[in-house]
């Protein structure tokens, strides 16, 4: 009987660990979705804004410092507060802001606006929410024409955020962007099922 007690006993300690590890490998597993998730912000977005910034520097523009001030404010955030699960909402929008700025530079006759209502920008959400639907709005709305345009806002009611973004949604002849058709929302989505 103590011998089967001791079985029994050593049984259920290695089924208990044997589930701890499991939890704990699908935390991981998780984690790292996450992680990837998160790094799929599009790298034409950096080239594109490094060529813009440059443009500014053979006119000799008052906008060139202000426009590598806005990139190194994104790849901070993108850097060290994209890493955190949740940030302030108040963050989100200064990103939002920041890569709207210099998206303007590339499409300077295009309308975009961006209105953010009453918000409490302590809110804590998921970073990086908002970029690849801002990014979207850019890539396929926004050609740089006078016809483009993108409205974007943000408010809050009821402790809910509702995002929308509005453009003109031309067609694009980047074969990037047609193969990759759909990525940023399909994170979008699988980042909140997380």
């Amino acid at each position: 009987l103590l011998t089967g007690l001791i079985k029994l006993s050593r049984a259920w300690f290695t089924l208990s660990e044997a589930r701890k590890k499991l939890i704990e490998s699908e935390r991981q597993k998780v984690e790292s979705e996450l992680i990837a998730l998160k790094s799929q912000i599009n790298p034409h977005f950096l080239f594109n804004s490094l060529n813009n910034i440059y443009a500014l520097a053979l006119r000799s523009s008052d906008q060139t410092a202000n426009a590598i001030l806005k990139l190194g404010d994104i790849m901070r955030y993108i850097i060290y507060q994209a890493r955190e699960e949740l940030v302030e909402l108040g963050m989100e929008i200064q990103l939002m802001q920041n890569y709207i700025d210099l998206q303007k530079i590339r499409a300077r006759d295009a309308r975009v606006s961006f209105h953010a209502g009453m918000l409490d920008e302590k809110f804590l959400i998921t970073p990086l929410l908002f970029l690849p639907i801002l990014e979207n709005g850019f890539k396929h709305g926004i050609k740089g024409d006078r016809s483009g345009y993108l409205n974007i806002s943000l408010d809050q009611k009821e402790g809910n955020l509702i995002f929308t973004a509005e453009n003109n949604k031309g067609e694009s002849n980047d074969p990037e962007i047609t193969r990759n058709k759909g990525i940023g929302i399909e994170n979008v989505k699988r980042r909140l099922e997380i």
